[in-house]
């Protein structure tokens, strides 16, 4: 799977400008492909995938707030399964810039 990461054109902004612990986050959209075998993966298994080889490269990802945090990753317009994609999307927001 070969990926390539760029910044989104929008500023950094505070995610929740009423908590007074905010920050400001900035947000990374991946450009990945699925051919082949990886096609007939899910795009929820791959969510889990991504967030995983993220953590593991020390990448330290934005969470969401409340009781359950997860990370914020975002597939824009993910495929159905079974269909290959030479040019899909995902975005992440991190904690501070890269």
């Amino acid at each position: 799977m070969s990926a390539s990461l760029t910044p989104s054109n929008e500023e950094e902004r505070a995610v929740n400008t009423d908590a007074p612990e905010a920050t400001p986050s900035r947000r990374y959209r991946i450009t990945f492909a699925t051919t082949g075998p990886l096609a007939y993966v899910s795009v929820l298994d791959l969510g889990t995938v991504w967030e995983r080889s993220l953590r593991r490269a020390g990448i330290v990802l934005r969470y969401s707030q409340g009781f359950n945090p997860r990370p914020k990753i975002q597939f824009a317009s993910p495929l159905p399964t079974g269909c290959g994609g030479a040019a899909e999307w995902l975005d992440i927001w991190l904690e501070s810039p890269m």
